[in-house]
């Protein structure tokens, strides 16, 4: 076991996501990482303020925090972040969508779980 130093939140601004950020912010198992936060979309005025939101959120519980708007496939986007950045832990939503959507098109959770080079927490 190797303490993480670069937390990585998927964060879509979600109810989820969101207590996800808070529950990050107030967590001492945290203290002292740097936490990324990373939206996979467009760079929009709604976009930019859910990120916003997040990094004011960690930085005023006093985390170093990061955060990025990138565009493209969401696990292809998140696992070039986590590489690039050398994230130890992806924080991420768990199974957000309808099972009949699921069945049809598959799940990023599952997808991320699958090809996950380091461990993730999931947030229900």
């Amino acid at each position: 076991f190797r303490r993480p130093e670069r937390v990585m939140i998927a964060f879509d601004g979600s109810k989820t996501t969101r207590k996800g950020v808070e529950m990050l912010a107030k967590s001492p198992l945290f203290a002292g990482v740097v936490v990324h936060v990373v939206i996979v979309g467009a760079e929009t005025g709604d976009n930019r303020s859910q990120l916003d939101w997040a990094l004011a959120t960690l930085r005023e519980a006093g985390h170093d925090a990061e955060g990025a708007i990138r565009a493209g496939e969401v696990e292809a986007t998140l696992r070039g972040y986590q590489a690039e950045h050398d994230i130890d832990l992806l924080v991420m939503g768990a199974y957000g969508h309808s099972r009949i959507r699921h069945l049809l098109v598959g799940s990023t959770t599952t997808t991320m779980l699958r090809r996950a080079s380091v461990p993730v927490l999931l947030l229900r």
